[in-house]
């Protein structure tokens, strides 16, 4: 699991892999006593990454909002167990927080 707080959101994202499917979900909500529910949307850019040769290579891409009201369920199919992984999540910024990064590593 990966969490992280910008500007009184806190995303947190959880990875559970069932080759030959991944699943993740990203969640927001208010973090800081004056957050409005609002203030935790945000559109992102998921990223299936494998090692290789000491690089990460996307091998997947997945893109949506989420919201404290709709949290975000995605799901890379045909993910062959080989090597490690991770999904990288880029949560774009918007008027009420700055853009963040969520890392949550598979195997």
């Amino acid at each position: 699991m990966s969490t992280k707080i910008v500007n009184g959101v806190r995303f947190t994202q959880t990875t559970n892999p069932a080759f030959p499917s991944v699943h993740v979900s990203l969640n927001s909500s208010c973090h800081d006593p004056l957050c409005y529910g609002d203030w935790t949307y945000a559109t992102w850019t998921m990223y299936l990454q494998r090692r290789v040769n000491g690089t990460w290579t996307t091998i997947g891409t997945r893109t949506g909002y989420v919201s404290s009201s709709s949290p975000s369920h995605r799901t890379f199919t045909n993910v062959r167990k080989q090597g490690p992984m991770r999904v990288m999540t880029m949560i774009n910024s918007s008027a009420y927080h700055d853009s963040a990064q969520l890392i949550d590593h598979v195997i």
